[in-house]
């Protein structure tokens, strides 16, 4: 009869001095995959155009919502919970705001595109836009929305000029100070 341990003399704790045996197979256990289809290529081409006009009824549900957090800040009178939702407000307007001009710009880059598709049925060369020419065209979108609002695009201008030069001295290595006693 072999000799068995006590439940007291059971460690307590696997010992990690049992020695690595690497030719050991041990069964893998199966994990669920998870599939997105936003990034599966079985799921076909990803249509932004055919997307929105699919999911309208969203940007209307959350123009209801906004009226809604509007309403209910008109009634609200505590001053904290109201200007939350003040801020709630400014960021959904926001995120409108960028949403549309996303489009904007996206309308402009897609008309750039038409155009140069029938000058090249024409024999012309294309020409294709470069990240800094949609920047531009951003940026002229931003001045143009700012113009027609009524707002100073000037304001707008000088905040960014001072943000990128900002960054470029970031960008610039410093000299280094040599220590004085």
């Amino acid at each position: 009869m072999g000799k068995g341990f006590k439940k007291s003399d059971v460690p307590k704790e696997i010992s990690s001095k049992k020695p690595f045996n690497p030719y050991e197979v041990k069964p893998k256990k199966k994990t669920p995959q998870s599939m997105d289809p936003r990034f599966d290529p079985l799921c076909g081409k990803f249509n932004e155009d055919l997307y929105r006009k699919s999911f309208t009824f969203i940007n209307d549900l959350k123009q209801q919502e906004l009226n809604e957090l509007k309403e209910r800040a008109k009634k609200m009178k505590n001053g904290e919970e109201k200007e939350a939702l003040y801020q709630e407000i400014r960021k959904k307007t926001q995120q409108r705001e960028q949403e549309q001009q996303r489009l904007r710009v996206r309308e402009k880059v897609q008309e750039f595109r038409r155009t140069q598709r029938d000058l090249v049925k024409q024999g012309v060369n294309p020409f294709y836009l470069r990240r800094s020419d949609i920047t531009k065209m951003k940026i002229e979108d931003q001045i143009q929305q700012a113009k027609n609002s009524g707002k100073s695009a000037t304001k707008q201008l000088e905040r960014r000029n001072k943000h990128l030069a900002a960054k470029q001295r970031k960008a610039i290595p410093q000299r280094r100070k040599k220590h004085e006693d």
